[in-house]
């Protein structure tokens, strides 16, 4: 099946989309300050099972996989506390900043991150929620050759995993 486009499915006028953590919000995805929080206690010390309930237990497992994969990946045990009890402490400040500030936990944190925003991922919701994304990509849609013509910028301060999975889903794939 296939469609016509027209020079004005795309976009023509340079267009810069700066993106933060609210971009993807109305999706599920926390907000900085949230993540932030979501980051603390994902790597607060690991409890003693016994003393944790039982609804709560599958979630400390994960945690404790978390942890371990960290350690596998060459951060230290000393590492990662130093830097949860770093991050607890310091203060109503970004994230990005705190990492700007803190270059020694860059990857750590990177990690981090990942770790806490992959439960997130849902790929029905990333591929079929009507939303501005949506909206943005059935503008750019064109045939696969001429997709990059779209004179459009994302600058994305976060993992942009709407971005980067949405453009295979709007572009016309030439029949093979």
């Amino acid at each position: 099946m296939s469609q016509s486009f027209q020079t004005n499915d795309m976009i023509q006028e340079p267009t810069v989309f700066i993106l933060g953590a609210g971009a993807s919000f109305h999706l599920g995805y926390p907000l900085g300050s949230d993540l932030w929080k979501e980051i603390v206690e994902h790597l607060s010390p690991i409890k003693n099972f016994l003393d944790i309930p039982r609804a709560i237990q599958p979630k400390e497992k994960q945690r404790k996989k978390d942890r371990e994969l960290l350690v596998k990946l060459g951060f230290s045990e000393k590492n990662i506390t130093e830097f949860h009890d770093n991050l607890k402490g310091y203060g109503p400040s970004t994230l990005d900043e705190f990492i700007e500030n803190n270059q020694g936990y860059r990857e750590l944190a990177k990690f981090a991150i990942a770790q806490v925003l992959i439960p997130y991922e849902d790929a029905e919701i990333l591929t079929e929620q009507q939303d501005w994304y949506q909206k943005l990509f059935e503008k750019m849609k064109t045939p696969v050759e001429q997709f990059f013509q779209n004179k459009i910028t994302f600058i994305s301060f976060n993992i942009a995993v709407l971005i980067s999975r949405r453009p295979v889903h709007i572009v016309e794939w030439p029949s093979i």
